[in-house]
C-alpha cells in the first residue's frame, strides 16, 4: 500500500514544509498532553488533519480528547489518481479487553480545500494469532509510543531528497488517558539501513502482517 502523488504545486507544498494558511483543522484543547507534529506557524501536518477530517466519516472518536485507557491507531494513505485511493486504518484499543478491527476505505481526494471523501468501506476484525500481550509487547520493543515523525529525524531528509510525493504515508496516533501523540512517516524504504526509525516502521508491518495478515487482506480487497 502506497503514499502521495497529487499535482506538483501539492507536492512541493508539502517537501518544503510551506505552512497551509487556511482549511487544516485547528489542533484542540485538551486535558492531554499533546504532542502533534506543526509547521512553523502552529498550523498541524496536513495528515493528522486527514486523519481528524476522516473520523467523522468512520464514526470513531477523536483520541486526542477520548477516555480510553490505552489506543494504538495507523493510517495508510496511497495516492493513486484522485478517485478512489485504497487506504486502511488499522486499530488496537483497550478499555475492558482489547479490541482490534482494520478499515479499508476507498477515498476521494481533492487537492483544492485538503478533503478526504470516504467512498466505500469494510471492516474487518483483527485478532492475533499469538495473543494481545505478546502484540502490545511486541508494539512497545518497536517504540511505538515514542518514535518521532520522520522530519524530525536529523538528517533524514536534506532539500535535494525530501517527500517525494509517490509513496504511501503511515500516520500514527498513540493515546492514553493521558497522552496524545501523533507522528508519520513516508518512504519507509527510502535509507533504513542508516536510520533505525524507519526500520522499526518496516519490521512493525512484518509483525502486524504476521499477527493479523493486514497487508494480505488489504491486497486482495484492492485488487
Amino acid at each position: 500500500m502506497m503514499k502521495n502523488i497529487i499535482y506538483l504545486s501539492f507536492i512541493l507544498l508539502l517537501n518544503s514544509c510551506v505552512v497551509l494558511d487556511t482549511g487544516l483543522t485547528p489542533i484542540p484543547q485538551s486535558t492531554k498532553e499533546i504532542d502533534i507534529p506543526h509547521y512553523d506557524n502552529g498550523k498541524p501536518y496536513v495528515y493528522w488533519h486527514y486523519a481528524k477530517h476522516k473520523e467523522p466519516q468512520l464514526n470513531i472518536s477523536s483520541p486526542e480528547k477520548s477516555t480510553d485507557s490505552l489506543l494504538f491507531r495507523i493510517w495508510v494513505t496511497n495516492p493513486v489518481g484522485h478517485y478512489n485511493q485504497p487506504h486502511a486504518l488499522i486499530e488496537l484499543k483497550y478499555d475492558t479487553a482489547w479490541h482490534g478491527k482494520m478499515i479499508l476505505m476507498k477515498v476521494n481526494f481533492s487537492r483544492w480545500n485538503f478533503i478526504e471523501k470516504i467512498t466505500n468501506t469494510k471492516t474487518f476484525k483483527l485478532v492475533p494469532k499469538t495473543n494481545w500481550d505478546n502484540v502490545i509487547d511486541s508494539l512497545y520493543k518497536l517504540k511505538i509510543d515514542k518514535l518521532p515523525t520522520d522530519e524530525a529525524i536529523p538528517n533524514y531528509y536534506n532539500e535535494s531528497n525530501r517527500y517525494t510525493g509517490n509513496s504511501t504515508t503511515f500516520s500514527f496516533e498513540y493515546s492514553t488517558k493521558t497522552i496524545y501523540r501523533f507522528y508519520q512517516y513516508g518512504n519507509i524504504y527510502r535509507d533504513p539501513k542508516h536510520y533505525w526509525q524507519p526500520r522499526h516502521i518496516i519490521d512493525l508491518f512484518g509483525y502486524l502482517e504476521d499477527e493479523f495478515n493486514w497487508d494480505s487482506i488489504a491486497r486482495e480487497y484492492f485488487k
